[in-house]
């Protein structure tokens, strides 16, 4: 696949893939919701081909990207509130004294922390 675009008349998201069979020929896939449908003889024939086999694994692809960035990004606020939450707990208890709790806002890393090696 080299190119992809939309089309004017219904938004439709348009893809190019170049012919297995043909040089210099290629065949245009329109996704319209989760419909794809190719111009290439199989297309016509309501057949399955290799080109909309191609869209579906860059569609597919580019979905888990966008999935792994918002589960990254989830993490990500979990753990800043859990860090903000940590600190709340060991400032407002006064001693300072919860070793466990130094560790895991370190990152488990005992010489940041000054408990000694693990």
């Amino acid at each position: 696949m080299v190119a992809h675009g939309t089309r004017k008349s219904d938004g439709a998201a348009v893809y190019a893939v170049p012919s297995r069979s043909e040089a210099n020929r290629w065949h245009l896939v329109v996704v319209n919701g989760l419909h794809l449908a190719c111009d290439c003889v199989a297309g016509h024939w309501g057949r399955y081909c290799a080109h909309r086999a191609a869209v579906r694994a860059r569609l597919e692809l580019e979905a888990a990207v966008r999935r792994d960035a918002r589960e990254r990004e989830a993490e990500r606020a979990f753990h800043a509130a859990a860090r903000k939450l940590a600190r709340a707990t060991l400032t407002s208890s006064g001693s300072g004294s919860d070793e466990a709790m130094r560790w895991w806002m370190h990152g488990g890393d005992w010489d940041r922390t000054g408990g000694g090696a693990a």
